[in-house]
């Protein structure tokens, strides 16, 4: 009779049902998303000791190391982690993330960043030489790409010519899935990073008699020549213009987004963090703090949430009471003839029971649902912030 009598009021009971989806759904998700938040942002941070870079937003630097997210911070130079290796005992990691390939964050570092996070290959091998690329799990299954294939980054500006354009990088291997921000990064070593900015870059040999045409030598002195814009440089490493590849530059100035640092111990991260400090134009953090001082605003929000969704769940329980309420009134008639026929008046508020804890469990197994698509189909809070 409950039953038959909420199907009947389809629209009421759809109504009521609909409220109390809403009024469960919300505080379960905030709890469910600001949970997850946490324990990915913290696992990350717990296993990068420290963070170099330069002096700024030190949630950008945090951020941008751990995550690879573009950051504002102006980059540091090579000659700073040869510094940082010279003064401490544990392992200093150069990071590169200024470029994209095929959207993919193109990550520049060196093979000791493997090691430190235990990342290993299913196919393939790690970037060995200038032009390797390894893929993140989640990179290879979205392009398609194993080893032996090729991958172009993408240009810094198409309509900037003097911006270095697209570089064509040779796939080396495919890592394993880490459910971390590694999946979806294509790595290279430092020195392709490099040459995917241009500060890297090879040539034809234009020493040797015969190598240009004149028109492409502007000028010749004992120690320097001076060659045509229109000379083409490679953009593509292979075996035959491997050691055409060179610097432009000093190698200590060199750019760097962050360095990563996995100390000795305690005291060698103690020590080397407060002499680090002591510089106006760098700075070391500790990531955990400054995941704790971030989850500390998230909190404050998850909070406010929570206030909201109280004041929803009160206002609709009001709202059904007084719904219920009057719907009793209008079954009075029902009620007496339930009576008149020996029923007693206890069976008739069961009913009325029955009816509102059907409407409850469909809104709480809606409200299920509803939670495990969104935690499902939710993007990465990280990427988000």
């Amino acid at each position: 009779m409950a039953g038959a009598h909420a199907r009947h009021h389809r629209w009421r009971s759809l109504l009521l049902t609909f409220c109390l989806t809403v009024a469960f759904l919300l505080p379960a998700t905030t709890r469910q998303l600001m949970s997850r938040y946490e324990r990915d942002l913290s696992a990350r941070a717990d296993t990068t000791p420290l963070v170099a870079g330069t002096r700024g937003n030190r949630f950008d630097l945090t951020l941008g190391a751990l995550y690879f997210r573009q950051s504002a911070l102006e980059p540091v130079h090579m000659g700073l982690l040869e510094q940082i290796q010279d003064r401490g005992r544990g392992v200093a990691v150069p990071l590169h993330t200024g470029h994209l390939a095929r959207e993919a964050t193109l990550v520049g570092t060196s093979l000791e960043y493997y090691e430190q996070r235990g990342l290993r290959t299913v196919t393939g091998s790690l970037p060995m030489m200038i032009g390797d690329a390894l893929l993140g799990s989640a990179v290879a299954a979205r392009l398609g790409l194993g080893p032996g294939d090729g991958l172009n980054s993408d240009p810094t500006n198409l309509y900037d010519i003097n911006q270095p354009g697209a570089t064509r990088l040779s796939v080396c291997g495919v890592l394993a899935p880490t459910a971390t921000p590694d999946d979806d990064a294509v790595f290279v070593d430092i020195k392709t990073a490099w040459m995917v900015s241009g500060l890297v870059h090879g040539h034809g040999d234009v020493t040797s008699p015969g190598a240009l045409e004149e028109d492409m030598i502007l000028s010749r002195g004992e120690d320097s020549l001076s060659v045509s814009p229109a000379l083409i440089e490679h953009d593509q490493v292979s075996e035959e213009n491997l050691w055409d590849f060179h610097l432009h530059a000093s190698p200590e100035e060199l750019p760097l987004t962050a360095i990563l640092y996995f100390p000795a111990d305690d005291k060698d991260a103690t020590i080397l963090k407060a002499e680090f400090n002591r510089s106006a134009v760098h700075q070391m953090v500790g990531p955990r703090k400054v995941v704790d001082e971030l989850l500390n605003y998230a909190f404050k929000i998850k909070r406010l949430l929570d206030g909201v969704a109280l004041v929803l769940i009160i206002s609709t329980l009001i709202f059904g009471g007084l719904v219920l309420s009057l719907t009793a009134r209008l079954r009075k008639e029902e009620f007496d003839m339930l009576h008149a026929i020996g029923c007693s008046r206890s069976a008739t508020w069961k009913l009325v029971a029955l009816e509102l804890a059907g409407i409850v469990t469909l809104a709480a197994a809606g409200a299920a649902v509803g939670l495990i698509l969104l935690i499902t189909l939710a993007p990465d809070l990280i990427r988000v912030f």
